[in-house]
This record gives C-alpha cells, sequence and structure tokens, in this order.
C-alpha cells in the first residue's frame, strides 16, 4: 500500500520594526541569492517599482539578479528573485515575501511566506495584525522576528 503523503503547514515569518521595508527587502533578497533560494517578492506596483530601483542601487558591491514577472518567460523562469503584482500560477520559488497590506490570493499554495511590518507606520502595523490573525485563522504555522532585537538583520 502507498505512503499517503502529508501537505506541510505553511509557514509565515512576520519581520517586525522594519525601519525601511524596501530597504530590508533588498537585504533579504541579497541572502537568498547567495543561498541559491529563489524568491518571489509580491506587492503593489509603487512599491515593486521602488524596490526594483533599489535592487540595481542599494550596494556598491553587490548585484541582486531579478526580474518582473512580466518579462520574457525565460528572464523570468531563470531570476533568483521574481517581483510580481500577483504570484504566477507556474512559478517555483522557495519564498514569498510579501509588500501588500491584505493578505495575498494564493498564498495558501505556498509552503514559506514572509511579511514586513513597519517600524513607525501605525497602518501598516495594523494591516499586520488583520494578517497575522488571517493566517493563524488558515492554520498557518506563524514565527516573530523582531529585526531591533537582531542587529544582522
Amino acid at each position: 500500500m502507498p505512503a499517503t503523503a502529508t501537505l506541510a503547514v505553511p509557514e509565515v515569518k512576520f519581520h517586525f520594526n522594519v525601519p525601511d521595508k524596501a530597504l530590508y527587502a533588498c537585504r533579504l533578497s541579497r541572502k537568498a541569492v547567495r543561498s541559491d533560494a529563489r524568491l518571489l517578492i509580491v506587492g503593489p506596483a509603487a512599491e515593486l517599482q521602488r524596490l526594483d530601483g533599489l535592487l540595481w542601487s542599494f550596494s556598491a558591491v553587490d548585484f541582486v539578479a531579478h526580474a518582473w514577472c512580466a518579462d520574457n518567460a525565460a528572464t523570468a523562469r531563470f531570476a533568483p528573485v521574481l517581483l510580481a503584482e500577483r504570484a504566477p500560477a507556474d512559478a517555483a520559488f522557495d519564498a514569498v515575501l510579501h509588500l501588500g497590506d491584505r493578505v495575498p490570493e494564493g498564498c495558501d499554495a505556498w509552503g514559506r511566506l514572509i511579511e514586513l511590518v513597519s517600524a513607525s507606520d501605525a497602518a501598516d502595523r495594523e494591516h499586520a495584525r488583520m494578517r497575522w490573525r488571517a493566517y493563524r485563522d488558515r492554520g498557518w504555522t506563524i514565527n516573530r522576528h523582531d529585526v531591533q532585537e537582531d542587529p544582522q538583520s
């Protein structure tokens, strides 16, 4: 009799007290590239546009290879960091970094999600609380990381 496959419970990690979400996203992207992980970043177009520019310029010694999901298929398929307003159905990735206010569509199919929460924006913090409750209600494993307590972040 074949073994029954069990699906892992999705995991979300909230990074709290982030001073600048776009710069922090750049550092997480660099870390993903250095560890040969594939990262999908989803969020509003304006935030992704800012992030796209920063990924080219945030460090004088690093380049974070990235592409837009809408780029040609070959580029998007092989880019270690992919930017998208919505997650593509056919993309394979190790983690998803979410920059939006609401729980992203299709997230229940993802294994690992990262949420960033501003250190000073009250509205952003309230949206994060709502997302936390939504993930908790879905039965996700939730982890908390306070950026202020970890100088390596």
